[in-house]
């Protein structure tokens, strides 16, 4: 007591100091959890799991999954995504802090690749958020001890933040880095490499333009313009490996814990009616039996729900998570040349597509993997025009995200439908036997449902199975 008696007010606050915990850090070290966070748990997460179930590329069989399966409390409930809406704010926020180090005036103001990188991975996980809910606080949030209860902002005003922020990032790449080395090591996709960052940005640029494209159909020149400045080889993509840096992929965790995904009865189906050789390359047997799909809808058919119905063949630890891929930019330039009525250069960029999305899957299949001769390729979309080609692309380009970016293949399902003005798409066949219960939206996070009125109020006031979002309006 003496001794503590004698401390100075400065000895006393060094002693209260973790330094386990700052309180302030670098820039790249924060990119690193963000970059590994964003991929993990945005791309490859819940939404994945989910999307996956809503789109039948698999079949829920158990726990939540057979909740959402069935359409019983996992659709409407604000737990569901909690999650995922949780991780993307976290995760922005961080970028927030970051940018704000990286701008003019901050602590790291020149270090611009940076500040480019923060800004695209920001567009990423608004865009994500937005395109799968709506409406989301964003101008008023992240503002922690100001604003407790931030305002929803329209999912218009949220595009137009998101395609600004793409742009300021292309820019910020593009500026000469003098005083701050690139991220190297602390950017585990692609080691500060701000060109192929830059790729991915104009990328994302074409992906984000589509959805905008349902309403001024004039915007497919600029999408193949964003194309053009995005990737030429597969080597590009925006990915984690994680035969490089450790850790396992998002769904083989998901299998070995939860086992809640089944092999979808539809799905199969679809390949098999349009004789695609994938159809015997995608599936497993969980045990050593052969494969059995589930029936969508109603899994437990046959009177078990776990160890009786065939997973996918995909789903290994080392696995990629993929961001962005060549073969989807092959699929948004195919799509955007047929709706300009290209109809011979859009069967040519199909093409790429799909042997793209066969390269995708060949190092994780191995010895399965077989690959088909040019005959089958060359025959892809063969003497089809107008909206028979739009289908086609639009089922090459389904398949071609299995397991690597259901998100899209949902976002791409309420895209269609909403510029053929349809209720269900007719490039797949949906099967469950409820398709009046097909989600068009997903809930709010629970975190914010019970804390903030101004979502509390969005969230009573939605129906998933009715309300669209903006974009698919």
């Amino acid at each position: 007591m003496a001794f503590l008696y004698g401390c100075s007010e400065d000895t006393m606050d060094e002693i209260n100091h973790n330094p386990n915990n700052p309180t302030n850090v670098s820039s790249s070290l924060m990119m690193t959890n963000v970059i590994v966070g964003t991929l993990f748990n945005v791309t490859d997460g819940d939404y994945s799991f989910y999307s996956s179930v809503y789109t039948e590329q698999a079949v829920g069989c158990h726990g939540q999954m057979y909740a959402a399966e069935i359409r019983t409390t996992q659709p409407v409930s604000a737990t569901t995504y909690n999650n995922t809406w949780n991780g993307v704010y976290g995760y922005m926020y961080d970028l927030k802090l970051v940018m704000e180090k990286c701008k003019e005036g901050g602590t790291e103001e020149g270090n611009y690749h940076t500040l480019g990188i923060a800004q695209i991975l920001t567009a990423y996980n608004l865009a994500t958020l937005t395109d799968m809910t709506g409406d989301v606080p964003y101008s008023e949030a992240m503002q922690p001890g100001v604003i407790y209860q931030p305002k929803l902002d329209s999912q218009e005003d949220l595009y137009k933040e998101v395609i600004s922020l793409l742009n300021a990032g292309i820019d910020n790449l593009s500026k000469t880095e003098v005083s701050y080395p690139a991220l190297g090591k602390q950017d585990p996709v692609y080691a500060g490499n701000s060109d192929l960052w830059k790729k991915t940005a104009y990328g994302l640029l074409a992906r984000y333009t589509l959805r905008l494209a349902i309403a001024n159909d004039g915007l497919y020149t600029n999408i193949l313009e964003y194309i053009g400045n995005s990737y030429k080889k597969a080597s590009e993509e925006c990915k984690l490996n994680f035969d490089k840096i450790g850790g396992k992929n998002s769904h083989y965790a998901f299998l070995k814990d939860r086992n809640d995904l089944a092999a979808s009865g539809s799905f199969h189906d679809l390949m098999i009616k349009h004789a695609d050789p994938r159809k015997d390359m995608l599936f497993r047997s969980s045990n050593s039996d052969p494969v059995v799909f589930a029936k969508n809808g109603d899994p437990d058919e046959l009177g078990a729900i776990q160890d009786v119905f065939g997973i996918s063949a995909l789903v290994t630890k080392n696995s990629p998570t993929i961001l962005l891929s060549l073969d989807e930019l092959y699929f948004i330039k195919a799509e955007a040349l047929a709706r300009k009525n290209s109809n011979n250069e859009a069967r040519t960029e199909l093409i790429k597509a799909v042997r793209a999305a066969y390269g995708k899957i060949a190092p994780i299949l191995n010895d399965a993997f077989k690959l088909p001769d040019d005959d089958y390729f060359n025959n892809i979309g063969k003497d089809k025009e107008g909206a028979e080609l739009i289908k086609e692309i639009m089922y090459q380009k389904y398949v071609a995200a299995f397991e690597f970016n259901s998100v899209e293949a949902y976002n791409d399902i309420r895209r269609y439908c909403a510029i053929e003005k349809k209720d269900i798409p007719d490039y797949i066949e949906l099967k469950h036997p409820h398709p009046e219960k097909f989600p068009v939206r997903f809930t709010y996070g629970n975190s914010d449902v019970t804390t903030n009125p101004n979502v509390y109020k969005a969230y009573g006031s939605v129906n998933v199975y009715q309300d669209k979002i903006w974009w698919a309006q």
